[in-house]
């Protein structure tokens, strides 16, 4: 992840703690929140 993150401009990184690759079932509300500040910009108008 850190070094897709280093080479990928304009790429951000987000840890959720404590969350593995089962974040889905193990975090559903940090990852809801995560992907949500991701995608809000996405919904403003232009």
């Amino acid at each position: 992840m850190r070094h897709v993150a280093d080479h990928v401009p304009n790429a951000r990184m987000q840890e959720i703690p404590g969350a593995g690759h089962a974040a889905p079932l193990t975090h559903p509300e940090a990852l809801a929140e995560a992907l949500y500040e991701f995608f809000s910009p996405a919904q403003q108008p232009t």
